[in-house]
């Protein structure tokens, strides 16, 4: 029903999918099928509800322009990407939650098998310029995703902003910058240091 509601409007530009009550399951069944969208905001943050809802997600968007993606990373991604430009990710492991105070060393000896494949999503934004990703996505753990980073030498990608408030997932980040040969522009915003026992906001901007 709720794909049914979305086909039926033909002239459907921007769609926000939030989903926060901890009770339910999301009536979202994984699936955005639209020749009209242009912007695409998702936020599925409730693990055990999300995988009661749905284990794989389908884009088909093939007018896609802007894309904020905010959830627990699925199983499998089929995605049409075609014209999409920025994009925002704040992806997680299913596990995540339970190991936030990790390092990437601590996660080194992990067991590898994982809930979790972001490959296709990420091989499906060759055309972005502009993208925002959250570090937690680049950890060790996430080995799905650093498999998707070698295709980073043929994007279009020539901004790249990162965001942590985690020691988590800095030891990937050598890997995309490499693979990164169209970069202009790299922000990394560290959301909370200590530094003389405060805490500050930090923006370290640097141009290539």
């Amino acid at each position: 029903m709720y794909q049914d509601f979305i086909s039926g409007c033909h002239v459907l530009e921007e769609l926000f999918l939030h989903y926060d009550n901890d009770s339910r399951c999301p009536a979202w069944n994984g699936l955005v099928s639209s020749p009209s969208i242009k912007r695409l905001n998702i936020y599925h943050n409730l693990p055990e509800l999300r995988l009661k809802a749905y284990d794989e997600c389908w884009f088909k968007t093939r007018s896609l322009i802007y894309l904020e993606y905010s959830s627990y990373v699925t199983e499998k991604y089929v995605v049409d990407f075609g014209s999409l430009v920025e994009a925002r990710l704040d992806l997680r492991l299913i596990d995540d939650d339970e190991n936030e105070n990790e390092s990437d060393e601590d996660e080194a000896g992990e067991d590898e098998n994982v809930f979790g494949d972001v490959k296709d999503l990420v091989k499906g934004m060759i055309n972005v310029k502009t993208l925002h990703l959250s570090l937690i996505l680049l950890s060790n753990k996430s080995r799905c995703f650093t498999c998707g980073v070698i295709q980073f030498r043929y994007f279009k990608t020539s901004s790249l902003y990162f965001e942590s408030d985690k020691e988590r997932g800095w030891q990937v980040v050598p890997l995309l910058l490499n693979n990164s040969p169209n970069l202009e522009t790299l922000v990394i915003k560290v959301l909370s240091i200590s530094f003389d026992n405060l805490t500050h906001t930090h923006n370290l901007i640097f141009l290539c």
